[in-house]
């Protein structure tokens, strides 16, 4: 094999294995992963929340400003 030739096989195969052993794009994938479940649970909890101001203070002014 020519020089050439194997230098033209070992740079596409030095490139994929640095692609295969990066980790970079797992960590930022894996805090995305934990921002979402983070937002979820705050947008429940919010949810909760909400229902429950709406029914218990809100319901009490109305009834308050009707009579």
């Amino acid at each position: 094999m020519s020089p050439s030739i194997s230098a033209a096989v070992a740079r596409p195969m030095r490139l994929a294995r640095e692609f295969l052993t990066d980790t970079r794009a797992t960590t930022s994938i894996e805090y995305a992963l934990l921002a979402s479940c983070v937002a979820v649970g705050i947008v429940t909890i919010v949810g909760a929340l909400g229902t429950t101001v709406r029914d218990n203070l809100w319901q009490k002014v109305l009834d308050a400003l009707q009579s």
